[in-house]
């Protein structure tokens, strides 16, 4: 230690435990000799340099920052010392808590001091910088229907077509929309669906989770469904057949029951899950427009073409259209015959 800044002496003194406080530092003075004089000594002594930072967070990580959700309450906890002197600040100002634990509700950079009674080596300090963020809204959509063209029982589904009624008008640079399985993968933030999801089974539940960029726990739910439904095809490629048997039954026009055709039509499908109706043109087939009355009678003598509707009657927006001509046959009779 030197007497002065030009005066020394043949020693240095020791602080045995610099991260420790008060007596606990264990100052030795003139600790070690020396063969020659010291010179100048230690740098000034700055005792904020023996100050110990404390967490006061206590969540298990390593850092002051502190994010909460709206509504969130949340106590910053120091050591309970007995004696001790808490100061605590709130972005730099002083608020009436002394105690060691402070009850925080709004967003702030927090700091408390803590003297502790009889102790010269510093104060204990202890930061959390506080920031709340909002709780989004998770607004339902409409479920989702597809029709399977090729029976396989699987459909693409692209999920972010129902992202923006999710939002609601809620800012997607601070909210994000990701969809899930299972309410337990949305809860876990695991296997999020990411891209085009293909159906495991015809009706499905799908489990939407929105949460704020900068707080993920700050979070909310909505589920819709998913359905995927059986699109008919036209089985028979064959003419079908009707007979002019009416009081004109030389002139290739008479009254067909095009119901009886649908058994053709449908071949082995199931007859109460489809319908089908007969049409003009293709056109009117494709918009379901103008139908065919089931007791019907050809405008082209012998010959006509009807185009056909099937369709789902779970959803009518998955159907099948074509064509099949019907050939009205003439029914001869014994007059007929001897001409």
């Amino acid at each position: 230690m030197s007497n002065n800044y030009d005066d020394g002496t043949p020693f240095l003194s020791i602080v045995s435990n610099p991260n420790q406080v008060g007596l606990a530092c264990n100052y030795i003075h003139n600790g070690i000799a020396l063969n020659d004089d010291s010179r100048q000594g230690l740098p000034p002594f700055i005792t904020s340099f023996f100050n110990e930072d404390i967490d006061i967070i206590q969540n298990g990580t390593n850092t002051t920052n502190l994010p909460l959700c709206t509504g969130d309450t949340f106590t910053l906890m120091a050591d309970d010392i007995a004696g001790a002197t808490y100061t605590w600040t709130k972005d730099g100002a002083p608020l009436a808590e002394n105690d060691f634990d402070l009850l925080v509700t709004e967003s702030g950079f927090y700091k408390v001091e803590i003297e502790v009674s009889g102790d010269d080596c510093g104060l204990l300090e202890g930061e959390a910088n506080v920031t709340y963020y909002d709780i989004p809204v998770a607004n339902t959509p409409g479920n989702m229907e597809a029709c399977d063209n090729d029976d396989d029982g699987i459909t693409d589904f692209d999920f972010s077509t129902q992202t923006n009624t999710i939002l609601n008008g809620q800012d997607p640079a601070i909210f994000e929309v990701r969809y899930y399985s299972s309410m337990a993968n949305a809860i876990g933030n695991i296997d999020e669906i990411t891209g085009i999801f293909q159906n495991t089974s015809s009706t499905q539940t799908i489990y939407a989770r929105i949460d704020n960029f900068g707080n993920r726990r700050c979070s909310d739910f909505t589920t819709f469904e998913i359905t995927v439904f059986d699109t008919p095809t036209i089985e028979s490629s064959t003419d079908l057949e009707g007979c002019d048997n009416d009081a004109n039954p030389m002139d290739g026009l008479t009254v067909l029951t095009l119901s009886d055709f649908d058994a053709d039509i449908l071949g082995a499908q199931n007859p109460s899950l489809y319908s089908v109706t007969y049409y003009e043109s293709l056109g009117d087939a494709e918009i379901a427009n103008n139908s065919h009355p089931n007791n019907y009678t050809n405008q082209t003598p012998f010959t006509e073409t009807l185009f056909i509707r099937i369709e789902n009657n779970n959803n009518t927006n998955c159907f099948s259209t074509g064509s099949i001509d019907v050939i009205i046959c003439l029914l001869y009779t014994s007059d007929a015959a001897d001409e």
